[in-house]
C-alpha cells in the first residue's frame, strides 16, 4: 500500500510540476531565463543601406566604414539610381519609423537632411544617399 501511495505521489508531482512549466509558472527558487534584458552599454541594432548619388567613385564604401565604426548595421552599399549623380547634400532617409540610428548617422556623415520616408519594401530602417558633401568630407580627411 505505501508503494502505491509513494508512487501515485510522484506522478502527481511530476504532473504538478511539469503543468507549472507549461504554463510559464517556474519554481519560486529558480530564476526564470530574462530573454528581453540589454546588454548594457549596447546600441539597437538598426540596418542601413549606403547608396552613392555623386560620380566620386568609392564614395559608398568610405561612408560604410564610418558608418560601421558608429555601430550601424550597413548591409547594402552601392551607387543610387538617380541617373545624373549630382547630389549635393547627404539625406538620410527613415524607411522604418525608428529614428534609434540617425544620430550615429548623423555622426558619421558629418551632415545630413533627414526626411521621413517610409518604405518596408527596402528592408532596412535608414537609407544614406551621399551627396558632393560627404565627398568633400571624405578627400579633406585623407
Amino acid at each position: 500500500m505505501t508503494r502505491r501511495v509513494l508512487i501515485v505521489g510522484a506522478v502527481f508531482a511530476c504532473v504538478v510540476v511539469t503543468a507549472g512549466w507549461i504554463t510559464g509558472r517556474r519554481h519560486p527558487g529558480v530564476a526564470a531565463p530574462q530573454t528581453d534584458a540589454a546588454i548594457p552599454g549596447a546600441f539597437p541594432r538598426v540596418t542601413v543601406e549606403v547608396l552613392n548619388g555623386t560620380r566620386t567613385a568609392g564614395l559608398a564604401l568610405a561612408a560604410t566604414l564610418r558608418l560601421r565604426h558608429e555601430r550601424l548595421d550597413v548591409v547594402y552599399f552601392g551607387n543610387a539610381d538617380t541617373g545624373r549623380g549630382n547630389h549635393l547634400h547627404n539625406t538620410i532617409f527613415i524607411r522604418r519609423g525608428d529614428t534609434a540610428g540617425v544620430g550615429r548617422a548623423l555622426v558619421a556623415l558629418g551632415s545630413a537632411d533627414v526626411v521621413s520616408a517610409p518604405d518596408t519594401t527596402r528592408m532596412v530602417d535608414l537609407s544614406v544617399l551621399l551627396g558632393a558633401a560627404f565627398a568633400t568630407a571624405a578627400v579633406s580627411h585623407h
